[in-house]
């Protein structure tokens, strides 16, 4: 049972106007935007790890999530053929029906676009409580992301505790959010 879902994930998935490129079948002229996008200065200061990325390390990033069965990322593409961002869903447990998400905005996207976040939100919900039909949704971000924060709350998911000190970036100790959300507070919204 579990294994047609991962297989199903580990595929490229079409929701609604949306298609869902999964990372392990990106063409060779997609396949380093993400690192591209993750690397970029307004991007990598949202991020736990601020890294910057190599071109080695991102090739043995894609290579290990053939193999991954926790672990999914997708290019999210628009009708346009215009790359919205990047969506994932970590520390997938099939067996207790939950996961965490991540997303990241196209940097290259003109910046007046509005929305987009909320796109990226709205289709990875829908992955998960529709397609999925998990129980539980899960997320991280750094306490002076508000920009996030506001955007998930507005979403409805409600803030589970703080992670104290968790994070060291630029010399200090940040900490962490968890939110969560689950199915029955969203399904009839989707």
């Amino acid at each position: 049972k579990f294994k047609m879902k991962i297989k199903e994930l580990k595929k490229n998935i079409k929701i609604n106007e949306l298609i869902l490129i999964n990372f392990i079948s990106l063409s060779k002229k997609d396949k380093y935007k993400p690192k591209d996008w993750r690397n970029n200065e307004d991007i990598k200061k949202w991020m736990c790890n601020d890294h910057v990325i190599t071109k080695k390390e991102h090739d043995v990033f894609i290579n290990n999530l053939n193999m991954d069965n926790k672990n999914f990322y997708w290019i999210v593409k628009n009708i346009k053929e215009e790359k919205l961002g990047v969506i994932y869903l970590n520390n997938v447990d099939f067996n207790n029906k939950n996961a965490y998400l991540g997303l990241y905005k196209n940097p290259e996207l003109n910046s007046k676009e509005i929305g987009i976040g909320t796109q990226l939100l709205k289709i990875i919900v829908i992955l998960v409580f529709k397609l999925l039909k998990f129980h539980t949704l899960r997320l991280e971000v750094l306490k002076d992301n508000k920009r996030a924060i506001n955007l998930y709350e507005k979403f409805g998911f409600t803030k589970e505790g703080i992670l104290k000190e968790e994070i060291f970036k630029d010399k200090i100790f940040e900490n962490m959010v968890i939110t969560d959300i689950k199915a029955k507070e969203i399904l009839n919204e989707l």
